[in-house]
C-alpha cells in the first residue's frame, strides 16, 4: 500500500509540469432546496493546450495557468466580460497554481525556470517580481493570511506539509507524504490537505493556531483533489461527475454526471468566495483530440496535426511493425505528404471505439480521386497522442471470416471449449494488452480457456459494434459473468476462416 501511495504523490509531482492537454470550464452553482447542480457551462481561454491551476482571485475573476509560446504563463478571465488577459510573460520561466496574495492585489505562484530552479515567487500589480521562499522547493501552496502560507514541500520525490512565516523567516513541518490539494475550510480557521500516508487518500484538518491535525474525510484511492462548498461539504471529482463528501461521513454521494462531450475526466476544483461559480480543469476528451487531428490533416495544416501529438509518438502497422518515432519525424513525414498531394486530401471517421486510454478509428480516406478505407488505433496520454497504429488490407473480404466469428461466439457461450478452440489455426497467438497476458499455440489458448470455461459459469458474450478492413474484424464486445460486465475491444486477424491472431483491449 505505502508502495502505491509513493506512485500517486509522484505522479501527482510530476503533473505539475507535465504539459498535457487540458482545459479550465466554469459552472454557475445553483441550490434549489438542498439540491446541488452545475450550470451554464463557460470555456475560459479555449487554447488547445495546457490550462489548470485555477482560483478565484474575487467573486468575478479567475486566475490560472495556461500554455502560449512554448512557455506557461499566468492568465485572469473576467466573468461578467468572459473575456481573459496574460498577467506574466517571464522569458526562460513558467508560472504554476497562481493564487492572490491576502490583503494584496499581487499574485503569488511556482515558477519552473529553464535551468530547472523551482521556487515560490510574489508578482506585483506593478508588473515586478520576487522570490518569497529562497531555499525551499515548494510543489504547491495556499495562503492562511498575509504573513504565513502552507507549503507541500518537495523532499527527495516526496512532498511533506511546511506552515512558512514570513516575517520571522522560519518554517515548521506539519505531516509528511501529502497531496497536492490544500484549502481553507469555510467559516472556520482550519486549512484541508489531503495525506497520502499509509497507502490511504485522507481529507485532514489542521489548525495553525492550535496546530491540532484531525483527519475528516475518507477518500477514493484514486481521488487528488477536492474543493469545499461549505464548512461541511466538500466535492471531489470522480471521472466526470463530481460527488459531495461530508466531513465526519463515510462515503461519497454523486451530485452531477456532466452530459457534455468536454467533461471529461475532472482533475481540480474550485469555488468562488460567494459559492457561485465553480471551476473546473478537465482532460480533453480523446474524441475532441482526433476531431481536431482529423480537421488539421483534411486542411493540410502541418503545424496543427502535429500538435496533437507527443515528443515521443510512436507509429507503426498494426500490431507492432515500427515504421518511425518521434514528433520530428513525424512532421517530416506529413510534410512530405502533404506537399505531394495536387489535389484535396481528406480522412472521414466512419466508426469510432473507445476504451481506457485507447481510441480506434474506422476511417476513409480520400486522395487524388480514390479512396481507401483504414483503422487506426490511437492511445492517449495526458491529452496526447501517444502512438498511432494503422490496420490496412487490401484483401479481398473473405464472407467465411465472419461466419466464423459468430460460429465460435455461439459455443463461447455454451463453453464448449473444444468446438471454440477449434476456429483457431495451431499457432494461435493472443495478446490482451490490458492483462499483459500473451497465449500461444492452440494448447495453452485451450487450457485457459479452459479454467475460465470452468469457473465462468454464468457467461454471455455479445457483439454490439463490428468494424471490418479486409480479412481483419474489430469488435466492440459486452461479457456477462454473473452480474458483472466486462468491455473490450477486440481485433481478429483472419485468414481462410481461421482466427490467425487475436489482440484485446480493455
Amino acid at each position: 500500500m505505502k508502495k502505491a501511495a509513493l506512485i500517486i504523490l509522484l505522479s501527482s509531482v510530476y503533473s505539475l509540469f507535465s504539459q498535457q492537454n487540458t482545459n479550465v470550464y466554469l459552472y454557475d452553482i445553483v441550490e434549489k432546496n438542498g439540491v446541488i447542480t452545475f450550470e451554464n457551462m463557460q470555456a475560459i481561454a479555449n487554447t488547445n493546450g495546457y490550462e489548470n491551476q485555477p482560483s478565484f482571485y474575487d467573486n468575478n475573476t479567475l486566475i490560472f495557468s495556461a500554455s502560449r509560446n512554448g512557455q506557461t504563463d499566468i492568465a485572469k478571465y473576467d466573468i461578467n466580460s468572459r473575456s481573459y488577459e496574460w498577467v506574466t510573460n517571464t522569458p526562460g520561466g513558467s508560472e504554476y497554481s497562481p493564487l492572490r496574495i491576502p490583503e494584496s492585489n499581487d499574485i503569488s505562484a511556482i515558477r519552473l525556470d529553464t535551468t530547472g530552479l523551482q521556487r515560490l515567487y510574489r508578482y506585483y500589480e506593478t508588473g515586478q517580481d520576487s522570490v518569497l521562499l529562497d531555499k525551499l522547493k515548494v510543489g504547491y501552496h495556499l495562503w492562511d493570511n498575509e504573513k504565513q502560507l502552507m507549503t507541500a514541500v518537495i523532499v527527495k520525490g516526496k512532498m511533506n506539509l511546511m506552515m512558512n512565516y514570513l516575517p520571522e523567516k522560519k518554517n515548521s513541518t506539519v505531516d509528511m507524504e501529502v497531496g497536492r490539494s490544500m484549502h481553507k475550510i469555510p467559516n472556520t480557521k482550519l486549512i484541508s490537505y489531503i495525506s497520502n500516508a499509509g497507502g490511504a487518500e485522507i481529507v485532514s484538518s489542521y489548525d495553525p493556531a492550535t496546530n491540532e491535525i484531525n483527519d475528516i474525510i475518507n477518500l477514493p484511492a484514486s481521488a487528488q483533489d477536492i474543493c469545499w462548498y461549505d464548512e461541511k461539504i466538500a466535492f471531489v471529482p470522480v471521472k466526470n461527475t463530481i460527488a459531495r463528501a461530508t466531513a465526519k461521513k463515510i462515503g461519497l454521494t454523486a451530485i452531477q454526471t456532466f452530459k457534455e462531450k468536454e467533461i471529461y475526466n475532472i482533475t481540480r476544483m474550485a469555488v468562488s468566495p460567494n459559492q457561485k461559480y465553480l471551476a473546473v480543469v478537465t482532460d480533453e476528451n480523446p474524441e475532441i483530440l482526433l476531431d481536431r487531428q482529423v480537421s488539421n490533416f483534411n486542411a493540410m495544416n502541418l503545424e496543427g496535426f502535429a500538435s496533437c501529438f507527443t515528443d515521443s509518438v510512436s507509429v507503426t502497422n498494426f500490431p507492432s511493425d515500427t515504421l518511425y518515432t518521434g514528433a520530428n519525424n513525424l512532421k517530416d513525414k506529413y510534410a512530405n505528404f502533404f506537399a505531394k498531394q495536387t489535389d484535396s486530401v481528406k480522412a472521414e471517421v466512419l466508426k469510432r471505439f473507445m476504451i481506457s486510454d485507447m481510441v480506434i478509428d474506422q476511417e476513409r480516406i480520400s486522395k487524388d480521386g480514390n479512396s481507401y478505407t483504414q483503422a487506426a488505433v490511437y492511445k492517449i496520454d495526458r491529452g496526447l497522442i501517444s502512438s498511432m497504429s494503422f490496420i490496412q488490407d487490401n484483401s479481398p473480404t473473405d464472407a467465411r471470416n465472419e461466419v466464423a466469428l459468430k460460429d465460435q461466439l455461439e459455443v463461447y457461450n455454451f463453453r464448449n471449449l473444444s468446438a471454440y478452440a477449434s476456429y483457431f489455426i495451431d499457432n494461435i497467438e493472443i495478446v490482451d494488452y490490458a492483462d499483459d497476458l500473451t497465449l500461444s499455440g492452440k494448447e495453452a489458448v485451450s487450457k485457459f480457456y479452459g479454467d475460465f470455461f470452468e469457473k465462468a459459469k454464468e457467461l454471455e458474450k455479445e457483439v454490439v459494434n463490428r468494424i471490418v478492413i479486409g480479412n481483419i474484424i474489430i469488435d466492440e464486445e459486452i461479457v456477462t459473468i454473473g452480474t458483472g460486465q466486462f468491455r473490450s475491444i477486440v481485433v481478429y486477424e483472419m485468414s481462410n476462416g481461421m482466427i490467425k491472431r487475436v489482440s484485446i483491449f480493455k
